[in-house]
């Protein structure tokens, strides 16, 4: 067989088939590169390369001046992809086939870092024949094939973008055994809007291993000690997925209750959120400001990372949503 020494065909594209396009800058959002070639000999012959040794010896290079992807500047790549390889704004797209089949068609994957200065790229390739030939595509080259990306930041929801819908599952019920004592509970459900998708999601922080965040917010009041005055607003996050036989004095021990047992349903796209009333109660200490606990964060089809929390209000105000954007 010939020495390979050259090549007839070397180009890039992205695999939308486009030479343009947006990532996230988050370090998870990734574009596949294709690289285009066709290895020859001395005569320009086709000479066939096996794909490992393709693969070895073809890297992503900075188009401008040939440099290596290393990182350094908060652009990276590799051969293989993540869950989050779609683009924004994009319509759905399949891998570019070349129906020559002396071209052979190498894929790497191109992210971004949310650190990086330099928001816009430009990509080519560099080969090493097996000869020892170094062959670039930069902007002194004759061949000018090139993919350009630009890194763009994620946006934060909108207080709109965070209502949820609210349904009462019962209300101003009285403690089986202090008849004085009323209990209220109503499931609200956020859907992630904008078209995004929840791909993953995790806890803010270790959650005792539940698989619910139990008794995660906290606003409660008292007047001067007294009893009938104190109530308390609490409740778990649901991520999506189906939870039977839960029950209020897990959360916010409210033992002796009429209705104790409750399910939530979370759709996949979904949070829900319970929020609960307890009224009267001698156990209702004087916690007022506490609104933290077990955060839930959430991660979009992008990469893209927030921080939810549902802030439980107050006795007579409405609960809401907050979300931030974790780096």
């Amino acid at each position: 067989m010939s020495d390979w020494t050259g090549v007839s065909t070397f180009n890039v594209i992205l695999e939308t088939g486009l030479d343009n396009c947006n990532i996230y800058a988050n370090g998870l959002n990734m574009i596949g590169v294709i690289i285009n070639i066709t290895p020859t000999d001395d005569e320009g012959n086709f000479v066939d390369i096996d794909d490992v040794t393709l693969n070895d010896n073809i890297k992503i290079v900075d188009y401008i001046d040939g440099s290596d992807i290393d990182g350094s500047d908060g652009w990276f790549y590799t051969g293989n992809p993540n869950e989050y390889n779609t683009i924004p704004n994009s319509q759905s797209y399949s891998l570019l086939k070349s129906e020559n089949s002396q071209i052979t068609q190498i894929k790497r994957y191109v992210s971004c870092s949310n650190t990086s200065r330099l928001r816009t790229k430009s990509f080519s390739a560099k080969v090493t024949t097996t000869s020892g030939k170094v062959i670039s595509i930069t902007q002194n080259s004759i061949n000018s094939s090139r993919v350009v990306i630009n890194a763009i930041d994620a946006t934060n929801f909108t207080d709109d973008e965070l209502r949820t819908t609210k349904e009462t599952r019962f209300e101003n019920q009285s403690y089986t055994s202090h008849k004085s004592s009323t209990n209220s509970l109503y499931v609200h459900t956020w859907t992630i809007p904008r078209s995004l998708k929840l791909q993953n999601w995790r806890w803010e922080d270790y959650n005792n291993g539940w698989t619910w965040a139990q008794s995660c917010y906290y606003k409660t009041g008292a007047d001067g000690g007294s009893e009938s005055t104190r109530w308390l607003a609490a409740g778990s996050i649901f991520p999506p997925g189906n939870y039977d036989g839960l029950w209020l004095d897990n959360d916010i021990a409210l033992s002796g209750m009429a209705h104790k047992s409750y399910n939530v349903d979370t759709g996949i796209n979904q949070l829900s959120f319970t929020r609960i009333i307890g009224k009267g109660f001698s156990w209702v200490y004087n916690i007022s400001g506490l609104d933290r606990g077990h955060a839930v964060i959430i991660i979009d089809q992008y990469g893209n990372k927030y921080r939810i929390l549902f802030h439980a209000g107050y006795e007579n105000s409405d609960p809401y949503l907050s979300s931030s954007i974790v780096y």
